[in-house]
């Protein structure tokens, strides 16, 4: 086989798997909408509660980060304690990340509430129902 012939049977081959791969991707991928978005949408939001909702995301998410530097800075202090035979702090150590993460919980928690205030009372039934699904619909984004 001649090296011309070759490069024709790798494009088309080629060709064919990106085709293949887009086609997948727009199959599977296209169902699922940012948390944010199908919030917006479930709960029918007009712009001045869409520009609120968007602060309230802002500031969650500051928060969190903040949080969630924090525990990166205490697991390395904790994980540090393995290089001696001195463990003494790991026990406040465990607790301090104990307390980081039901902050965090909390900031989540406080965020929703958050956003109920912003609904208007005929969006109230939307929320409950939202509710529901708050799991799975942030379990979609953390994939």
């Amino acid at each position: 086989m001649n090296n011309k012939k070759f490069l024709k049977i790798a494009v088309i081959i080629l060709l064919i798997l990106n085709v293949c791969s887009v086609s997948i991707v727009v199959i599977h991928g296209g169902k699922h909408e940012e948390p944010k978005n199908e919030i917006i949408k479930k709960l029918k939001f007009d712009s001045e509660q869409v520009t609120n909702y968007e602060l309230l995301i802002v500031q969650h998410k500051l928060a969190v980060k903040k949080n969630r530097k924090q525990i990166k800075e205490t697991k390395g202090k904790l994980y540090d304690l393995l290089k001696s035979d001195n463990h003494f702090q790991k026990e406040i150590l465990i607790s301090n990340l104990e307390k980081l993460n039901t902050k965090i919980e909390y900031l989540n928690f406080n965020h929703f509430v958050s956003i109920k205030k912003i609904c208007k009372p005929e969006q109230i039934d939307d929320f409950n129902k939202l509710t529901e699904e708050l799991g799975k619909l942030f379990e979609k984004s953390i994939k």
